[in-house]
């Protein structure tokens, strides 16, 4: 009777132990990495759900979370393993395509982003994701007509779809469409008035348009929802270059590239202000360091 009670005593503990109040089980550490997503600890949210997974390896919502958390965190190789094992567990599950697609994308290994939005589409007609993945895709390859019209499909779908439109409106910028790039442009504005990349891309393409004034009005509205945006700040100082203003314009790429020295096409923008500025070898020092870093623009002026 001794040994019964000892026994039962035991038992008592260990369900205690693996109770929800407790336990270190998946959902806890699912939660646990929910909290240090929305704190911005990516490191900490990845081992969170590594424990989740091997804690139920079978279940495919928390291996897509882990998969999701290496995505952000630019582990694409060992993203694109979960999602494997997910498609693997569910060959009809589309957004299990859709997330692997995007590790394709990432990887640049184009095709076979394109074959999984294939996938993803064929199950989901109406999953707008893909169409924007693959419109992606295809304007790396070059396709850039068939880009347009996955963008397009996306949008027909959600038409507050948010990297559609962004994707669409820049590749219009790309293409020289500046009309319709802006028609994009003030529906992201519209849907989401407080986003930078509303009135910083807008701004930049009535840059490229010549329409300085207008350029300029769209660029302080960005920056007074992001004072240190370097993109914004290299778009301003574009429109001071055009407009003459030669110190206010040196002043804000060299803020740019005081907040981030790796941003190298505002070397780029700086070679063409010492350009005007009658510095050529300061110039050309800086054309060949964009150069050298991969910026295609400051390699023409080389020739």
């Amino acid at each position: 009777m001794r040994k019964l009670y000892r026994l039962s005593a035991l038992c008592i503990v260990f369900f205690l132990m693996g109770s929800p109040l407790v336990a270190e089980d998946a959902k806890y550490w699912l939660d646990k990495a929910a909290e240090y997503e929305e704190a911005g600890r990516w490191d900490k949210a990845v081992e969170a759900a590594e424990k989740a997974v091997e804690m139920a390896p079978d279940d495919i919502d928390i291996r897509e979370k882990l998969a999701s958390y290496y995505y952000r965190t630019g582990q694409y190789d060992k993203a694109l393993e979960h999602y494997n094992k997910i498609i693997m567990h569910d060959p009809n599950l589309a957004r299990a395509y859709n997330g692997r697609a995007r590790i394709y994308r990432k990887l640049d290994r184009f095709e076979e982003a394109i074959a999984d939005c294939n996938r993803a589409i064929a199950l989901d007609p109406k999953y707008a994701g893909p169409y924007n993945i693959r419109g992606v895709a295809q304007k790396n390859l070059g396709r850039f007509d068939e880009a347009v019209a996955d963008f397009t499909r996306a949008l027909d779908i959600d038409p507050k779809h948010y990297q559609a439109r962004m994707n669409r409106a820049i590749l219009y910028t790309d293409l020289a469409r500046y009309d319709a790039a802006v028609a994009d442009y003030d529906k992201v504005i519209e849907y989401y008035p407080e986003d930078v990349n509303g009135y910083g891309g807008r701004g930049w393409t009535y840059y490229l348009a010549g329409r300085y004034d207008e350029a300029l009005g769209d660029v302080e509205k960005a920056m007074e929802i992001a004072p240190n945006d370097i993109g914004v700040l290299d778009t301003r100082s574009n429109i001071y270059r055009q407009q003459g203003k030669y110190d206010e314009a040196m002043a804000d790429i060299e803020k740019a590239l005081a907040i981030d020295p790796e941003f190298y096409f505002a070397y780029y923008t700086r070679g063409l202000l010492f350009e005007v500025l009658g510095e050529a070898e300061k110039a050309l020092a800086d054309f060949r360091y964009a150069c050298d870093n991969g910026e295609k623009e400051a390699c023409g002026k080389l020739k």
